[in-house]
């Protein structure tokens, strides 16, 4: 994810000219907004010495509805600054692709927040409609419930040595729009992916021990989400 950090640590650097015109109470705007979420599947595959026979397995997130609430500090022409938070409550499903097929699903909460980065490429700031294509950086805490804990740990179910919340740096691109029907109210429309390296609740890729619990997934989790909300103009 560092690209992405460099790349927003660029585009604040340039758009200095915009802070000083664009950071003041006239650019906040409140955003609550409702999304949903898909997730790609992560294969993976359990050898020696856990398993002599290897063991090919799935863990996949399921689609759930998404909260979300933005803040935007900063707004020009063509720059806008915001800060976000989403919640999603939602489940980790690890399905055993090798007979006997079983799953395990896992409850669990997905926690985003970080800093988006929107250039309006047409239009100015007082215009009804405001297309955007926008960046972002932050990171997403993929934290089993306490239900989602006692179930992956315990002998009758997933006989885990253990699991618990993996932190992740994410990036994010997308696109949407702002539509303003006054001074005080508008809706936005959000569709954007965010990308992070797959979490592996706190459980190793390899171990040496034929009694550990390992979960080798690699490489990067796509999360594709789309979004409608209400805006408030605080500021105006």
């Amino acid at each position: 994810m560092k690209w992405f950090v460099g790349l927003l640590a660029l585009i604040l650097l340039y758009s200095e000219p915009a802070w000083a015109q664009g950071f003041s109470v006239k650019s906040l705007e409140l955003n609550i907004a409702l999304g949903e979420s898909q997730y790609s599947s992560k294969s993976f595959q359990i050898g020696s010495p856990q398993s002599s026979t290897p063991i090919n397995g799935e863990m996949k997130i399921s689609a759930r509805r998404r909260e979300i609430g933005r803040l935007n500090f900063l707004t020009t022409n063509r720059i806008g600054t915001e800060g976000f938070y989403s919640l999603e409550s939602t489940d980790v499903t690890f399905n055993r692709k090798t007979a006997p097929v079983t799953s395990l699903s896992i409850p669990m909460q997905i926690h985003a927040f970080g800093v988006n980065v929107l250039y309006y490429p047409i239009g100015k700031t007082e215009d009804a409609w405001r297309p955007f294509v926008s960046i972002g950086g932050g990171a997403m805490i993929y934290r089993p419930t306490g239900r989602g804990q006692s179930i992956a740990t315990s002998p009758l179910y997933g006989n885990l040595t253990s699991f618990f919340e993996s932190s992740r740096g994410s990036g994010s691109a997308g696109v949407g729009l702002k539509r303003s029907f006054s001074r005080s109210f508008g809706v936005r429309l959000d569709v954007e992916d965010t990308f992070t390296k797959a979490p592996n609740f706190g459980l190793p890729s390899t171990s040496t021990v034929p009694n550990a619990s390992v979960l080798p997934v690699h490489g990067l989790s796509s999360n594709l989400q789309a979004s409608v909300g209400v805006i408030v103009y605080l500021g105006r």
